[in-house]
């Protein structure tokens, strides 16, 4: 009965971990989600080895079209929401991926 509450405590937390880190917003220039994406630790890169599929949100069309080239071998375990386009004159517009909030 142990064994049963520890593993269940255990895919909670993963859970819980993996739902957290799915909806962090945090400036993606810096912070969580671009060291997810530029250093990520051997836990992240077993979990995509796995089939989990981190989702980032908040990036600017640039930034994803970047880390599109340089992770290209991990792109499949990466959803991007809510990317933002900057014009020129400095007009964000964030794109309409179908993702309700």
């Amino acid at each position: 009965m142990n064994s049963i509450f520890i593993k269940t405590i255990a895919a909670a937390l993963l859970l819980t971990v993996v739902a957290g880190s799915a909806h962090a917003t945090v400036d993606a220039r810096g912070g969580f989600q671009m060291n997810m994406i530029y250093n990520p630790s051997p836990a992240v890169l077993e979990r995509e080895r796995k089939g989990f599929v981190f989702i980032y949100d908040g990036f600017t069309n640039q930034e994803v079209e970047s880390i599109m080239d340089e992770q290209f071998e991990r792109i499949e375990a990466m959803m991007f929401t809510r990317i933002r386009h900057v014009s020129a004159n400095g007009v964000v517009e964030v794109e309409d991926d179908g993702c309700d909030d």
